[in-house]
């Protein structure tokens, strides 16, 4: 990746306090809450936070589990923690290829899972599922189906957020994080956007002390420094189309089926005869 604010990180350790260091955090990041509230505009009571967006998920498939039954369904391929995380809850993961959940979202439903994963953009291939899609996903789970949970870890390199829906959407969780565009995932910052209610079911499966103080100050003075977005993801995600044209051109390998929306891609090699 290509980490645009590598030179202002680096004030986030000369910022740091004593108090950072030494003392313990709040429970449950309230700084981090706050200012991740204030960016994307929505209560501080619809926002759980986690030691990356990687806790946030597995604290979202262990509120989610719970029976022997349960099970997540994932739209693949996707990233690579996903399906693991499944198993590590207790619960059972099915796969959907992502053509044939990209044609009919209620694919993903079948079976009744418990909980619903999406990575978008998605996390290898770049693709970015359309919103009407998503919104045809949530219609088709209804308000008793399952939790949908949109993985928005790429989305500061491009496309629409579903934060502010999922703020007051009763089966919606979105996940983001600060590893990427952010550049800290050293400090391991991560929080979702649910309604109230399911944020606190979150919060209640991942336990507190998740975010150090320096984590959620650092976290904060970005919030405030980039309110807009970061304009350097954008230059990762053109490096990036740039590249996959470059590998087209010389015939290494095939260009994806869709342009990528994040700062990654997947690109297909020549098939290898070894006989």
């Amino acid at each position: 990746h290509v980490f645009p604010l590598r030179a202002e990180n680096g004030g986030v350790l000369r910022r740091a306090g004593h108090d950072a260091l030494a003392r313990y955090p709040d429970l449950y990041a309230d700084e981090l809450r706050a200012a991740a509230a204030a960016r994307l505009r929505v209560p501080e009571a619809c926002i759980a936070t986690g030691c990356g967006s990687d806790d946030v998920l597995d604290a979202t498939y262990r509120a989610c589990g719970g029976s022997p039954a349960s099970f997540v369904a994932v739209a693949v391929p996707t990233f690579s923690r996903a399906l693991p995380l499944a198993q590590m809850n207790g619960m059972r993961a099915r796969a959907v290829p992502w053509s044939d959940a990209l044609s009919d979202p209620e694919r993903l439903l079948e079976g009744s899972p418990a909980l619903v994963y999406v990575c978008r953009p998605n996390n290898p291939t770049g693709g970015l599922a359309p919103s009407a899609w998503v919104e045809a996903l949530l219609e088709a789970a209804g308000e008793g189906g399952p939790l949908v949970l949109l993985d928005e870890a790429y989305v500061d390199f491009g496309g629409d957020t579903f934060a502010a829906r999922a703020a007051d959407h009763p089966r919606l969780l979105v996940s983001r994080t600060l590893s990427k565009a952010f550049g800290l995932a050293g400090l391991r910052v991560g929080y979702s956007v649910a309604a109230t209610p399911t944020a606190l079911e979150v919060e209640k499966s991942s336990g507190p002390y998740k975010v150090s103080r320096l984590a959620a100050e650092a976290a904060a003075w970005l919030f405030a420094l980039h309110p807009a977005g970061i304009a350097g993801a954008r230059t990762a995600r053109r490096k990036n189309s740039a590249g996959t044209a470059w590998l087209k051109v010389v015939s290494v390998m095939t260009a994806p089926e869709r342009p990528s929306t994040a700062s990654t891609g997947l690109v297909i090699g020549p098939t290898v005869n070894s006989g």
